[in-house]
């Protein structure tokens, strides 16, 4: 993997590494993967070998979950993330700056290169973020505003985001513009009905969850892209939800900018996430396109040669400026600091064991789970949905009964009651299932992923029977 001394710099700063923007551009046919000096083969099912039945028995042998708990969510590590990170960690501690001077932008770079294949784009279109956060953080203020101009979003989108493009544009004396979805919906066009009666031409940016986190609701996101690029807006996909709960190809997609978690559904550790940004960006937004350029021409006249960028790096920079900004998108974004990178270091291994299990076998298996417990707590109560069970997936809102709204008004409930409802499910049921206040309704946003069984469900149905029929505990 190290390469002997005898030539200068090949890459930015004093790293003693490969240039990783000729290594992320390498064809695939030509790119010889970095010699890996921790071994994590052992930690996969062999090949041939009985996988664990999807339920509690995978719950068990892959997930590091407490048995004691009925967990109807996501998030949840694999242990295989858990324990490859933790050599990753133990070999940095062992002789730190050989791994960070000279083998982990290799390393960043195998894994982006198996990211991007994952999601099918091209490997210096991505790059590893902390978190979905971060992401939409980059490219909102990447994004040059002036008076008057808007951005646009939907009122069931992320809460977080809001706050974002509302600090952004009260900058820049711009203007957000909410789209109103009410509940129930008979199905997506009430979504591309909306979106076409409220996005203005003025609109500089227009932002949609690829999976609604409140809702669950898989969005109609290549029509709604077809609707912004026909007027010319364009398009950031927030797919915090996306990445382990449906196939991805961002390519086809064709959204400009798409950001991803990869410890919510991929159940990789926390601090792995991705940016995606399409390298076509020669019609779209005006951008800070002057600081970049203006950096990355004095790092040339400092003697660097001259980067030949893509596109991306054009479009958005990072939050954190550091030695690799100008050289390139994957520079721009590879280094931030010394901090532990163990994290994006473990996708390659959990990509594996998902390649070993088969994703097309545990979204089946989710998608089926959720329908079963969703005609589960159906046939215990009057139950309803936001929306036809065609726009959920892997997560599902479900009315919770009369008898569990703490304030008695169930159809004018609050965020209150909603958490007196959560915390007595967590405390003293030990249930952990989200519990949402929805336009004067609660609900429980159920999740379905391959460490659930139905018996989860069953038990969740139980405690809401108990809750009707006991009332809620004393806090004092």
């Amino acid at each position: 993997m190290e390469k002997k001394g005898g030539h200068g710099y090949r890459g930015f700063g004093s790293f003693h590494s490969d240039n990783v923007e000729d290594l992320i551009r390498q064809p695939e046919e030509s790119y010889a993967p970095p010699e890996l000096p921790i071994r994590w083969d052992d930690l996969l099912p062999g090949l041939g070998t009985d996988l664990p039945s999807f339920g509690h028995e995978m719950r068990d042998a892959h997930f590091l979950l407490d048995r004691d708990w009925t967990f109807i969510n996501h998030g949840a590590p694999l242990r295989i993330a858990v324990e490859v990170g933790n050599r990753w960690r133990l070999h940095n501690a062992r002789q730190p700056l050989r791994f960070v001077d000279r083998q982990l932008f290799q390393l960043i770079v195998w894994a982006l290169r198996q990211l991007a294949a994952e999601v099918k784009a091209a490997p210096d279109e991505v790059a590893f973020v902390p978190n979905a956060t971060t992401g939409l953080n980059t490219v909102i203020k990447s994004i040059h505003l002036n008076a008057g101009d808007e951005v646009y979003m939907l009122n069931i989108g992320y809460g977080s985001v809001k706050k974002m493009l509302a600090y952004q544009c009260e900058q820049a004396g711009a203007h957000v513009r909410e789209g109103e979805i009410t509940f129930p919906l008979a199905g997506p066009n009430d979504i591309l009905e909306v979106v076409s009666n409220t996005l203005r031409p003025n609109t500089r940016l227009a932002i949609f969850d690829h999976i609604t986190s409140n809702t669950g609701l898989v969005m109609p996101i290549e029509d709604l892209i077809e609707l912004c690029h026909s007027r010319g807006v364009p398009v950031f996909i927030d797919g915090a939800h996306g990445l382990g709960s449906l196939p991805l190809d961002l390519r086809a997609l064709g959204a400009d900018f798409y950001v991803g978690n990869c410890h919510k559904w991929f159940c990789c550790t926390p601090g792995c996430a991705f940016l995606y940004v399409r390298n076509t960006h020669s019609d779209g937004p005006a951008l800070r396109l002057d600081v970049v350029e203006k950096i990355a021409k004095e790092a040339d006249d400092e003697g660097h040669e001259e980067r030949k960028t893509n596109d991306a790096s054009h479009v958005v920079h990072p939050l954190v400026i550091s030695h690799g900004f100008g050289e390139g998108f994957t520079s721009n974004f590879i280094w931030s600091g010394y901090h532990d990178y163990s994290s994006v270091l473990t996708f390659p291994a959990v990509l594996a064991l998902w390649k070993r299990i088969g994703l097309e076998r545990v979204w089946s298996y989710n998608i089926g789970l959720l329908h079963q417990a969703v005609d589960l707590l159906r046939s215990r109560w009057d139950a309803s949905l936001v929306a036809p069970m065609e726009m959920h997936r892997t997560m599902a809102l479900v009315s919770v009964p009369d008898g569990v709204v703490a304030s008695g008004k169930p159809t004018e409930a609050s965020s209150t009651d909603a958490k007196i409802l959560q915390d007595t499910l967590h405390y003293r049921y030990m249930i952990e299932v989200p519990v949402k206040c929805v336009q004067g309704r609660l609900y429980v946003r159920l999740s379905a992923h391959l460490y659930n069984q139905l018996s989860d469900y069953e038990r969740l149905a139980d405690a809401m029977h108990r809750i009707a029929l006991h009332g809620f505990p004393s806090w004092e």
